[in-house]
């Protein structure tokens, strides 16, 4: 049967001094649309090159490093015919020149009705029906090609891992969807959970579609297989393991967009594994516009803490930097909660009341950072004797959060609170007497299990 293809002519036409050492090249993009049938994973081929496109889900392509010159831009798909030509000129270093759209016509034969079918079912997700379609397709080699590529791709799609395998390397490695088979092997082996031999896969890949846009893919997923495995070994704390992997990755790979994230669990496991100076190295990698940024300056003052030589006050200039990125960010909030801590470590105790009620009134309520500066207010305020503040503090604190053990510490403070508040102490029926009796009991009944219940017996003992 006559293969059937869409061409669309390029003329390209510069003049420019031989270069021995550049070669001058732009890109081309385009659409493509097939007549019912899916316009994605087309092939584009640029003729008397090596160069290869594919179409995504929209039916778009670009082809990158496309030298000066003239060109015959081909789109082939199975059991289609075209006609579309277009003019354009490669004439300089970066020129992006558009072939249009082109048009893919059904053609007219048995096995076009049925890829005309399937690949209506399959742009539908009805893989089963699809595939009953393309696996009657057994006669020309580009009919053939797309339909065992297309039977390969929708068992991955079904999480089918082993019949995708098995279909896919059906497909000609070398012919027009060989390297899309290949990478969705590659896929589908990760899906089986086997990293490992994916990576093992996706590296071949590199190497046998050299230039190409799968090449591209398999490296992205290779990033990924690694920077995964980091992860996952930092979150078991296996942090030598994760360096081992995030280190290579990242001098490796500096431009990649996984780039902060390796950065920030290298980072964490330098941590983990106490080489301070190290982990604050490679934390101070991540830029500023990252949205991982505020992350790596929380662990980078994290970190800085442990060494001898780091002073409140640059600790307090570090939590400013945070504050100051952004903030409305849960990161600021944190920050915010230390500036409050650090205040009244350095001996300014009223400022640290005020950092922290300043903190309240610019977060929102119910966070974790702002129900802790519930308690730390009130425990403040306590050692300050201002006892009225203090049992509005941890009055406050144990409301929002009645399952917290936390809350017992609370009742119990202002407990004392209200002991400090009474007019008699010796009398049962002062008012705050009889409010500090009720918090007391209120931890003997209702946290049985706190390591309070017996400091409220014993206040309850010596109370009128």
């Amino acid at each position: 049967m006559k293969k059937l293809a869409l061409t669309a002519i390029l003329f390209a036409s510069a003049t420019f001094a031989a270069d021995v050492t550049l070669v001058p090249t732009g890109s081309v993009s385009g659409t493509v649309t097939v007549k019912s049938g899916s316009s994605s994973d087309v092939p584009v081929y640029v003729s008397g090159t090596s160069l290869v496109g594919y179409t995504n889900s929209a039916g778009a392509f670009t082809i990158t490093n496309v030298p000066v010159g003239s060109y015959t831009i081909t789109a082939s798909a199975g059991g289609s015919t075209a006609s579309a030509t277009v003019k354009a000129v490669v004439a300089r270093v970066g020129d992006v020149i558009s072939a249009g759209t082109i048009s893919l016509e059904p053609a007219s034969s048995p096995e076009k009705d049925l890829l005309v079918s399937a690949e209506d079912k399959y742009a539908k997700n009805q893989y089963s029906a699809a595939r009953s379609d393309f696996q009657q397709i057994t006669g020309s080699a580009s009919f053939g090609e797309i339909a065992k590529y297309r039977i390969g791709v929708s068992y991955y799609l079904e999480n089918n891992y082993d019949q995708a395998i098995t279909e896919l390397n059906k497909v000609n490695k070398s012919g027009q969807f060989g390297g899309k088979a290949a990478y969705y092997i590659g896929r589908a082996t990760r899906g089986k959970g086997d990293e490992s031999g994916a990576e093992t896969l996706f590296k071949a890949m590199k190497t046998t579609y050299s230039g190409t846009d799968n090449a591209t893919d398999a490296q992205l997923q290779i990033e990924d297989i690694v920077t995964t495995r980091g992860y996952n070994n930092f979150i078991e704390g296996k942090y030598s393991a994760a360096i081992a992997d995030l280190q290579k990755f990242i001098d490796e790979n500096p431009t990649s967009k996984d780039f902060a994230m390796a950065c920030y669990y290298l980072g964490k496991s330098y941590s983990g594994n106490e080489d301070a100076a190290k982990a604050i190295a490679v934390l101070s990698k991540i830029q500023t516009n990252n949205p991982r940024y505020l992350d790596a300056m929380v662990e980078i003052v994290k970190t800085k803490s442990s060494f001898a030589g780091y002073t409140m006050s640059e600790a307090a200039a570090d939590n400013e930097k945070i504050i100051s990125a952004d903030s409305k960010s849960f990161q600021a909030r944190w920050a915010a909660d230390m500036r409050a801590k650090l205040k009244w470590d350095m001996g300014d105790s009223t400022g640290a009341i005020t950092a922290w009620e300043t903190a309240l009134s610019s977060f929102s309520a119910n966070t974790a950072d702002t129900l802790n500066a519930y308690y730390s207010l009130g425990y403040k305020n306590y050692l300050k004797m201002n006892y009225a503040k203090a049992i509005t503090w941890f009055d406050a604190y144990a409301k929002k959060c009645p399952s917290q053990n936390t809350s017992a510490d609370c009742y119990y403070y202002s407990g004392k609170c209200h002991e400090k508040l009474a007019v008699n102490a010796l009398s049962a029926s002062d008012p705050e007497i009889v409010k500090a009796k009720a918090s007391y009991n209120t931890i003997i009944t209702t946290y049985k299990n706190s390591s309070r219940v017996a400091d409220a017996q014993a206040r309850l003992k010596v109370l009128p």
